[in-house]
């Protein structure tokens, strides 16, 4: 097997520069002009990053006074959400470059930085002057490190210390974690009792148990790395639905679908005092049965194995049901799911090598979720190896086809086959049944009927997170009523009043859909966004309030 992680390093470069250089190549980026991509969006001021680190940052601008430092604080999106600067021509230059409070640092938008590749690294990293990508910030040197929560271990954001010159202090680094090990102490300071005892009783369970064990919260998922490999995100779900609002500290077990279309029995225990937290130990059923059935498969197709295998493309927005159909469409076993997740919390080379490893198996069908999610160089890696004709079949999914771009798109072309599924706001015609059999799921097939003014106020919003939402809004109706007619009443305020644009006529549809697309590409600028569509600024605010545009671009902020 090759060594994925160290294939694109470069002679006298270290090998994380070299692998970013790639990687800001490999999306577009040029060392000149680059920082012109940079764009702005809203951020939290009160999110519980800016609230743990506020003090921190206190003691950091008065132990940097008179060092010619500057101070860059990023939340999880790379969103700059503080700065600070001790040097007057960084300053200067900082605001001549549009980094400040909301510029959206990310590695695959400005190159090679200190937040940026952090962020992508999940780790420390030094970056010295000539080691930036981008022209522009060729005069810093810098040292970012991720913030992680101790709870939850999600990354919080990336502290990062800058200053004008040809090389990173050596003492930034320690200086650098030292503050983020501070942050995160107050992160978990600031964790609420319930979080606490929930963390507390995974540790416990993990501690003596192999096996899959995940504990979900009102706002924390935790899981081991044998729960990780098993379960996809809309397993996750499935699992905080079995519990619903039960008594804190029942138990129960149940047998259980999983996406992968195996079974597993899963026991559920409440946690004492973590505001309806639970504990599932998961036990996967049917491994011999599933381990037979792939040596069969392998028998049948070994008398064709010289037979091309062309991969399958499952595409469509978030929430359509790719995953569904991706599971509809396998016919041989054994199954290997990968997720753009696994390359994050593993690392690359990781889901390199199990890649590598399931297309090398004599039979079988290999699952790549969420092509377009993957580093460019992994989905290199999935071409290269799909060219390969090796023996077993390859179902990717990706967002919906006509937004790829780059090797995403280059993979999706080379699929003869494919499904594109429509969004949920597609199928205003049938979501009246959609919804009612959803509902049937959910409540355990109680005896409810959805009232034609309910469908009607269903039909009218538009769905964004498809069916992901929908199952979200029929869980919040199941909770509310056991059995009867389901009325407008019962649905989430929300969900009420029809939404924004269903009810527009196709000439209106396609007018808001335009004035949508070009707000979201110049990042919410009214001004730059009505010259692209040719009017003034004063027809826009019209035709917006007309229309009922009134998010123009999510999550950007919006601009006059």
């Amino acid at each position: 097997m090759r060594n994925w992680q160290l294939e694109s390093a470069a002679p006298g470069q270290r090998p994380e520069i070299a692998l970013s250089w790639a990687r800001s190549r490999e999306v577009g980026l040029r060392h000149e002009g680059t920082m012109a991509n940079l764009r702005t969006a809203e951020f939290d001021p009160d999110s519980r990053l800016m609230t743990a680190s506020g003090p921190v940052l206190e003691s950091l601008q008065a132990q940097l006074a008179d060092s010619g430092h500057s101070m860059l604080l990023a939340d999880r999106e790379c969103r700059v959400v503080h700065r600070w600067c001790d040097d007057s021509r960084a300053e200067g230059t900082f605001d001549a470059l549009g980094v400040g409070p909301g510029a959206a640092c990310l590695e695959s938008v400005v190159g090679t930085n200190g937040l940026g590749t952090a962020l992508e690294l999940r780790r420390g990293v030094a970056i010295n002057g000539a080691e930036h990508y981008a022209d522009d910030l060729k005069s810093f040197s810098c040292y970012g490190r991720p913030i992680h929560h101790p709870l939850t271990h999600r990354v919080e954001g990336v502290l990062n210390f800058t200053s004008i010159g040809p090389a990173v202090n050596p003492l930034l680094a320690a200086l650098v974690s030292h503050s983020v090990d501070h942050i995160e102490q107050r992160l978990l300071d600031k964790a609420r009792t319930s979080e606490r005892r929930l963390f507390a009783a995974f540790q416990t369970m993990t501690a003596h148990r192999r096996h899959p064990i995940v504990a979900l919260g009102d706002n924390v998922v935790l899981s081991n790395r044998a729960a990780l490999d098993l379960l996809n995100p809309a397993d996750f779900a499935m699992l905080r639905a079995l519990v619903g609002n039960g008594d804190s500290g029942s138990a129960f077990s149940t047998d259980f679908p999983l996406q992968n279309g195996r079974r597993a029995t899963v026991l559920a225990r409440g946690v004492e005092g973590s505001a309806g937290g639970s504990i599932f130990e998961i036990t996967p059923s049917g491994d011999d049965a599933l381990e037979d059935s792939g040596r069969e498969v392998a028998r049948d197709v070994g008398r064709d194995h010289a037979r091309t295998r062309l991969p399958i493309l499952i595409s469509g927005e978030a929430g359509t049901g790719r995953s569904t159909a991706a599971r509809a469409a396998i016919q041989r076993h054994p199954v290997a799911v990968l997720e753009p997740g696994l390359a994050a919390l593993e690392g690359e080379s990781t889901w390199a090598q199990r890649f590598a490893d399931a297309m090398s198996n004599r039979a079988g069908t290999v699952v790549v979720e969420g092509i377009d999610l993957l580093p460019d160089r992994l989905v290199h890696l999935i071409i290269s190896l799909a060219k390969k004709q090796l023996r077993s079949d390859l179902i990717v999914t990706s967002g919906p086809i006509d937004s790829l771009t780059g090797l995403a798109h280059t993979l999706a072309s080379m699929c003869v086959r494919s499904v594109d599924l429509p969004s949920l706001s597609h199928r205003a015609q049938g979501l009246g049944e959609l919804a009612a059999r959803m509902l049937g799921e959910v409540s355990g097939g109680a005896p409810l009927r959805l009232t034609p003014s309910a469908i009607d106020a269903l039909t009218a919003q538009e769905w964004r997170g498809n069916f992901h939402e929908l199952r979200a809004v029929m869980t919040h109706v199941a909770s509310r009523r056991s059995v009867g007619d389901v009325t407008v009443a019962d649905l989430p305020p929300v969900y009420r009043s029809p939404g924004s644009g269903k009810n527009l006529g196709g000439r209106e549809r396609a007018e808001r859909d335009a004035i949508l697309a070009a707000l979201a590409d110049h990042a919410g600028n009214k001004l730059r966004a009505a010259q692209a569509l040719g009017i003034s600024r004063g027809t826009l605010y019209n035709r917006m309030r007309g229309l009922r545009i009134s998010n123009p671009a999510s999550g950007a902020a919006t601009q006059a």
